[in-house]
């Protein structure tokens, strides 16, 4: 990744457009004077990225999905979903910060659940990693959001499937791919507002000029199918509440 960030560092370009805190460190490292927009980041602040939201700083600024509160509230839906899950599994990308964990970890424990914390990085390992876990009595699987674990995602939606794990992502290609819930931004809204950025820029405006800002359209997302294989009804409540629903 820093390779190819040093190359676009050289390319002179006028705006470059990026997703994911790792991507936008690596660029950051060039030096690079040319303008970034990151149109995903869950954290900038907690990742480093930057110090205020309202004056992003080091040529800078995009969109955050809020990361922090939404894996509070996705935790709330599977539970709503899947009310006998008792621990959760909950995968987490040590390498994007603890911010979205200790959030999660919270909300699990408020709904009398025990989360069940493991770091996974790399693709190695991931079927023992789930078989230890069930082992442990796991019996639910919380995805936080990462660019990591949503590339190795059908392997994952297998693994769960697999073991017969209610789980909830963070956008709804989960779903289609097979995963039984997601709630998330809608991350073609993201790009497309991030689009707006790089046209302020190219008509003269400074990143630092241009505040990081939120999400404004989120998507709820349930596989139907996902819940016959394992045996659950879903409430009507929340089927009310999907933006869509794969049958």
């Amino acid at each position: 990744m820093h390779e190819l960030a040093e190359d676009l560092a050289r390319r002179n370009f006028d705006v470059i457009v990026t997703a994911g805190p790792q991507s936008v460190h690596a660029l950051m490292a060039t030096k690079t004077a040319t303008p970034i927009v990151f149109a995903i980041v869950g954290d900038p602040i907690g990742n480093g990225i930057v110090t205020s939201l309202a004056r992003p700083s080091g040529g800078v600024t995009g969109l955050s999905m809020s990361n922090t509160d939404l894996e509070s509230k996705r935790i709330e839906i599977l539970k709503e979903a899947a009310p006998g899950i008792t621990r959760l599994l909950i995968l987490h990308d040590p390498t994007l910060g603890t911010a979205a964990l200790a959030a999660a970890e919270a909300a699990a424990r408020t709904l009398a659940v025990e989360p069940d914390v493991v770091e996974m990085s790399a693709p190695d390992h991931m079927e023992e990693i789930f078989a230890r876990a069930v082992a442990r009595g796991v019996n639910g699987i919380a995805t936080l959001a990462s660019p990591f674990l949503n590339f190795h995602r059908k392997r994952l939606i297998e693994l769960a499937a697999h073991h017969r794990l209610p789980s909830i992502w963070e956008g709804t290609a989960y779903v289609r791919d097979g995963g039984l819930l997601a709630y998330g931004p809608s991350f073609p809204d993201m790009y497309r507002r991030s689009a707006g950025y790089v046209a302020k820029i190219l008509n003269g405006a400074k990143p630092a000029d241009l505040p990081i800002e939120q999400p404004i359209r989120f998507e709820l997302a349930v596989n139907l199918k996902a819940a016959k294989a394992l045996g659950l009804a879903m409430p009507p409540s929340l089927l009310g509440r999907a933006d869509e629903v794969v049958e």
